[in-house]
C-alpha cells in the first residue's frame, strides 16, 4: 500500500510579520526614549521658553521662583472604577509678569510655594517637554486665566505645557526594550542550547519582572 503524500503549507507570512511587528516594538520603545533624551539634553531654559520659544517638542529645563498658581486637578481611572495616578496642573510665569505658561507637574511640586503670597524663597528646578495642551485641559487653563484677568492680571498665555513625566517615561521606554531584547536572547539560548545555568535563568527571571513592572508603568502612566 503506498502511503498518501500531503503538502504541509507552513504559514511563514504570520511569523514574518510577527516578528516585523515584534522588532518594529521594540525600535518605537528606543526610538521616542532617546529622542526625548535628546530633547531635553538640549533643553532651553524657562525664561527662553516664556519669552516666545515656546516651540511644541521643545525641552525645557530650568528653575522658576515666580507665582503659581494650580488650576487643575485631574485624576486618571480605568473604566472609571480604578484610580491610575492624579496630574496637577500649574500655571507659572515669567520675571514681570507679562507670559505664562501650564506646567504639569506632582501633587507635592506646589508645596515649595508659599500658600500665601505664591512665592519661594528658593528655586524650583522644572524639566520635561513641552506639548500641545489637551482638550479636557485646555478648558481650565482658560477659565483660570480669564479668572485672573477678571482680578486685574493680564499676561500672554501660551497654548502649550510642559510635561515633567516625560523624562522618566523615556527611561522606562528604553528600559522596557533593553528588557524585551535581554528576555529573548537569554530564552533562546535556554531553548536552542540546553544551557543549565542557574545564573542565567534567575537574571532572565529578574529581567521578566522588570519587564512586567515597565509595562504596568507604561500602561497606567498617561
Amino acid at each position: 500500500m503506498k502511503a498518501k503524500k500531503i503538502k504541509q503549507k507552513d504559514n511563514l507570512g504570520s511569523a514574518v510579520l510577527a516578528i516585523i511587528v515584534f522588532v518594529g516594538f521594540i525600535i518605537g520603545l528606543l526610538y521616542f526614549g532617546i529622542s526625548t533624551q535628546i530633547k531635553l539634553a538640549k533643553s532651553i531654559s524657562v525664561e527662553e521658553l516664556l519669552d516666545g520659544r515656546s516651540v511644541e517638542d521643545n525641552g525645557v529645563n530650568g528653575t522658576v521662583n515666580h507665582e503659581s498658581v494650580e488650576f487643575l486637578e485631574l485624576e486618571h481611572r480605568l473604566n472609571y472604577i480604578i484610580p491610575t495616578g492624579t496630574d496637577h496642573y500649574y500655571l507659572i510665569f515669567n520675571e514681570d509678569g507679562s507670559r505664562c505658561i501650564a506646567y504639569k507637574g506632582s501633587g507635592k511640586w506646589n508645596r515649595e510655594f508659599d500658600d500665601v503670597t505664591g512665592f519661594t524663597d528658593s528655586t524650583v528646578k522644572i524639566k520635561g517637554t513641552v506639548k500641545k495642551m489637551p482638550s479636557e485641559v485646555k478648558t481650565y487653563y482658560n477659565q483660570a486665566i480669564s479668572k485672573l484677568n477678571a482680578e486685574g492680571f493680564y499676561f500672554d498665555a501660551e497654548p502649550y505645557y510642559i510635561d515633567s513625566s516625560d523624562g522618566l517615561k523615556s527611561i522606562v521606554q528604553i528600559i522596557t526594550a533593553l528588557a524585551i531584547i535581554g528576555v529573548v536572547i537569554i530564552g533562546f539560548c535556554i531553548i536552542k542550547f540546553n544551557i543549565n545555568n542557574t545564573f542565567l535563568k534567575r537574571f532572565g527571571m529578574f529581567l521578566l519582572i522588570l519587564l512586567l513592572v515597565c509595562v504596568i508603568y507604561l500602561f497606567f502612566k498617561r
